[in-house]
């Protein structure tokens, strides 16, 4: 008999990813505002330069809700839910892993730019729970829809 996993229901999951990929896309946009690619009479900017001083000041308001979407995104129900689901879920906690055991590996290195390199993406990814969270459930999603495609081709 396989074990059961109490989670929360699918549009919870719609809800989490549609936030995540609306505060990105804002973010994104954000930063090529930064970088000066948009033309400085450009109506966008006020809007973009509103949504980043919102963020940038209320940083633990917009951190907490960025962590609740995506714990709401990670922990519902896909719209197909079964063993293999399952198994992926585990298998995606499991590549996590591995990809965090190897950048601890490659500290190892000599000094160097390299070193200093997997220094910073080893403090981005531990420096924030949010960060590991929202690579679990990009990869899940990636899995997934890899998953899906082998199915609709094997038919």
């Amino acid at each position: 008999m396989g074990q059961k996993l109490r989670l929360l229901p699918h549009w919870c999951q719609i809800t989490g990813y549609t936030y995540i990929l609306g505060f990105l896309l804002c973010l994104t946009y954000a930063m090529v505002y930064m970088t000066g690619t948009f033309p400085e009479d450009c109506k966008i900017i006020n809007d973009i330069n509103a949504f980043y001083k919102y963020a940038l000041t209320h940083w633990k308001f917009v951190g907490a809700l960025n962590f609740v979407m995506i714990f709401l995104a990670i922990f519902s129900k896909e719209k197909v839910e079964d063993e293999m689901t399952t198994v992926i879920r585990l298998n995606t906690l499991l590549y996590l892993v591995f990809i965090l055991f190897a950048i601890h590996i490659l500290l190892y290195l000599p000094e160097g730019t390299i070193r200093d390199f997997i220094t910073r993406i080893k403090d981005f990814f531990m420096g924030d729970f949010g960060v590991l969270a929202l690579t679990y459930a990009i990869l899940f999603k990636i899995i997934i829809w890899i998953n899906m495609w082998r199915m609709r081709n094997e038919e």
